[in-house]
C-alpha cells in the first residue's frame, strides 16, 4: 500500500521537469522531453499495476474478513438460548447479525484502503514538496496541521451527534 501511494505521488516528478524543460523555450533539450516521456510512461505504468494489485488486495481481505466476522456472527447466535431462539425468527437473527457486521465491516474496509491510503498521499506529498522547495514543504506542513486541528475540533463537537444515531 505504501508503495503504490509511493509511486501515485511520484508519478508528478516527471511533469514538474517537463514544465521546467518547457520554460527554457528554445533552450531545452529534445533529449530532455524524450526522457522525461520516458520516465512518465514508466512510472504510469508501475502506477497502474500497483493500483491493479491492490485493487485484487482490497477484494481479497474484504471476502476473507466477511468470512471471518460472518461465522463469528453465526457462532455468537448459536450460543444464545433456545428461548432466544424461539422468540426470534430466521430472518430477525440475520438482520441483527447482518447489520452489525456490514456496519463493522465498512469501518473496516474505510480504514484500511480509504483513510490509510489518503494519510499516506499526504505525507509523501508533503515531502515531495519539501523537495521541490522547502517553502512550499513548510507550507503544506502547515496546511496539514491546520486540517488536523479543525478536524480535531470538529470531532469532539460531533460525538455527541454520532452516539445519538447509533
Amino acid at each position: 500500500m505504501a508503495c503504490s501511494e509511493f509511486l501515485m505521488v511520484l508519478s508528478a516528478v516527471p511533469i514538474k521537469y517537463f514544465i521546467e524543460e518547457v520554460a527554457l523555450g528554445s533552450e531545452g533539450n529534445i533529449m530532455h522531453y524524450a526522457y522525461v516521456a520516458l520516465a512518465m510512461m514508466i512510472i504510469g505504468w508501475a502506477v497502474a499495476r500497483s493500483q491493479s494489485k491492490m485493487g485484487i488486495n482490497r477484494n481479497d481481505v474484504y471476502w476473507r474478513s466477511w468470512r471471518i466476522w460472518w461465522s463469528y456472527g453465526n457462532r455468537a447466535i448459536l450460543r444464545q438460548s433456545a428461548r432466544w431462539h424461539t422468540q426470534n425468527g430466521t430472518g430477525e437473527k440475520e438482520s441483527i447479525v447482518g447489520k452489525n457486521i456490514t456496519r463493522f465491516q465498512t469501518m473496516f474496509d474505510e480504514l484500511l484502503f480509504n483513510t490509510t491510503p489518503a494519510a499516506l498521499r499526504i505525507i509523501y506529498t508533503c515531502v515531495f514538496m519539501t523537495w521541490i522547495r522547502w517553502e512550499f514543504g513548510l507550507f503544506m506542513l502547515a496546511v496539514v496541521v491546520g486540517f488536523m486541528l479543525v478536524l480535531r475540533y470538529t470531532e469532539k463537537l460531533l460525538f455527541k451527534n454520532r452516539e445519538e444515531f447509533q
